[in-house]
């Protein structure tokens, strides 16, 4: 690696702007190659390095040597671009599958099931003796 890059990852360890911005314009086609080889959308890709040099920028005072600085970035890269697989993989779902899954919304079937389990309920503690049926009442619904 070249000494002008070391001395800029080194000055932007830091905290110079400048520098980390010299940075970015090094390794901005690298970032978005490597993202885009996992994501497959130039898109997506792009997020991916933007966060990826976020993240780098504020985790950099934790790179020992400045020369290990591509190594590390692309691992960088590769965790921001395979949150963002995640990510994708559980926003998306295809409409015929989703069509499939049960509804949280009981169906009409149950709807009437549970009508016709209260009505029985009702009418079992409307036979009861009126101590009981206080009791029970008093138990349950208080």
């Amino acid at each position: 690696m070249e000494a002008s890059l070391t001395a800029c990852i080194g000055a932007a360890q830091h905290g110079d702007l400048e520098a980390f911005g010299a940075v970015v314009e090094r390794f901005q086609a690298m970032a978005h190659a490597v993202a885009y080889t996992v994501l497959g959308d130039a898109h997506l890709a792009q997020d991916a390095a933007q966060e990826a040099f976020i993240e780098a920028f504020v985790h950099l005072g934790g790179l020992r040597e400045p020369v290990a600085f591509p190594g590390w970035f692309r691992r960088v890269v590769l965790k921001c671009a395979d949150r963002l697989v995640r990510g994708k993989a559980h926003a998306q779902l295809p409409l015929d599958v989703a069509g499939a899954l049960a509804s949280a919304q009981p169906g009409p079937a149950e709807l009437a099931e549970t009508r016709e389990l209260q009505r029985q309920i009702q009418a079992g503690i409307a036979a009861l003796p009126e101590p009981d049926r206080q009791v029970l009442l008093l138990f349950y619904m208080a």
